[in-house]
């Protein structure tokens, strides 16, 4: 992998009229039910205080909640011109992008965050419909080839995912009973862990469109990042009802009925609890129990890719982005640019932001930019963008949920 990243970035460092290197930072975090506070912590680890979950509880109702994190470190080099000989069609290369990224997805049900979050005892006597959940888990490091073609601009690229889980559950219910003396557990489950070297085929491809008629200035564009198949190999496999393809795949073809489980609660003496083997001993005996199916398996999966479609004119812009994560839903955001000053060799503005939908409700968002130039060479130029996302959720993170932020600075010489 080392050799590859050298090699392209000789590729773009070499002959060429005007280089730019752009270090960049990308996070982001949303949850229809989780705070700010917990998300921070979810994400990026850290310890989470029983007042914290006790003021995010209100919000666990309902059987579609969703939350999410992603983040990635990128560094573009580039770009040079490059032709391909072509009869009728001139390709450039734009440049090499490398990225360490993750990210979580989830759609999941209130009553599970309180198994989850309190456990069972605060629900003595009660019966916690579980439901349908969904979580998809990763990390990885990528690197990416850009070339552009008119109007076109497209890349295909490797990436290493070096973890990948996903977790699913149907019809789960538990309950315990009033004397918290017995647990029952009854749904069908699968789950599906990767660890190591599981690589992707992935591609980068923009449209973009300008028109310019007396002054009414409008663009569109239509991206898709990081789209491709990543092979999963030996992957550990453990489900219950799940009725598998005896080939390859992740996916159960179908959800067969379970019988309940039921288990009585131990009630031992500190003595006993400090030198008996009694765990160990209980914990074979949940597992046998529940029944559950171990295997290795191997496949293809589609990669956690984005997607974006954009409007911009001098009014307003508007941006619908997709995230192929579990719980994510399709994300509208409308904006407005303002020039905060202009000069010669210098040019800065600002763009507040609304966004409704993704992981969240909704995000109050704010972006910042900064470009500075020679103007007697224009193409030595420097250009810093930030963009804050959830400005209610930095403000008050214990009461709202879903922020983010990102940074790229580009340098060209």
């Amino acid at each position: 992998m080392r050799k590859i990243i050298v090699f392209f970035a000789c590729l773009g460092l070499g002959r060429s009229a005007a280089q730019e290197i752009q270090p960049g930072f990308y996070m982001e975090t949303g949850s229809t039910a989780l705070s700010q506070a917990m998300l921070n912590r979810l994400a990026f680890g850290g310890y989470i205080s029983p007042e914290v979950v006790s003021k995010a509880m209100p919000s666990w109702k309902g059987v579609d909640l969703r939350s999410g994190a992603m983040y990635e470190w990128s560094l573009t080099l580039g770009p040079r011109t490059f032709d391909i000989v072509d009869s009728t069609q001139k390709v450039q290369f734009q440049g090499v992008n490398v990225a360490q990224f993750g990210g979580f997805g989830a759609q999941h049900s209130g009553d599970a965050l309180k198994l989850a979050f309190r456990g069972n005892l605060p629900y003595v006597g009660q019966t916690l419909e579980l439901g349908q959940n969904r979580l998809l888990a990763y990390s990885g490091f990528g690197i990416q080839s850009e070339f552009k073609c008119k109007s076109h601009l497209f890349g295909f690229g490797v990436a290493n995912y070096s973890s990948y889980r996903s977790f699913e559950t149907h019809d789960m219910v538990f309950t315990t009973d009033s004397a918290a003396e017995r647990l029952s557990l009854n749904g069908q489950w699968s789950s599906v862990n990767a660890a190591g070297n599981n690589l992707s085929l992935q591609g980068y491809y923009r449209w973009s469109h300008f028109k310019n008629e007396n002054g009414r200035f409008q663009y569109w564009s239509a991206s898709v990042y990081n789209l491709g198949l990543l092979h999963l190999s030996k992957a550990q496999v453990e489900s219950r009802g799940a009725q598998w393809n005896l080939n390859k795949g992740f996916r159960p073809l179908a959800w067969q009925a379970t019988d309940e489980v039921q288990w009585s609660q131990s009630v031992l003496a500190p003595r006993n609890l400090q030198v008996s083997d009694w765990l160990t001993n209980k914990k074979d005996t949940l597992v046998a129990g529940l029944d559950i199916l171990e295997q290795q398996r191997s496949g293809w999966v589609l990669t956690p890719f984005r997607a974006q479609l954009m409007y911009n004119s001098r009014l307003v812009t508007a941006i619908v982005n997709y995230r192929n994560l579990p719980g994510f839903a399709p994300r509208l955001s409308l904006s407005h640019s303002f020039n905060a000053g202009f000069k010669s060799g210098r040019s800065m503005g600002f763009s507040p932001m609304i966004s409704l939908g993704g992981w969240d409700t909704y995000d109050i968002n704010c972006q910042f930019w900064l470009l500075k130039y020679n103007p007697e060479e224009p193409i030595n130029r420097l250009s810093v963008n930030v963009s804050l996302q959830g400005l209610e959720a930095w403000l008050a993170p214990k009461k709202q949920h879903g922020a983010g932020a990102s940074l790229y600075i580009a340098y060209r010489i």
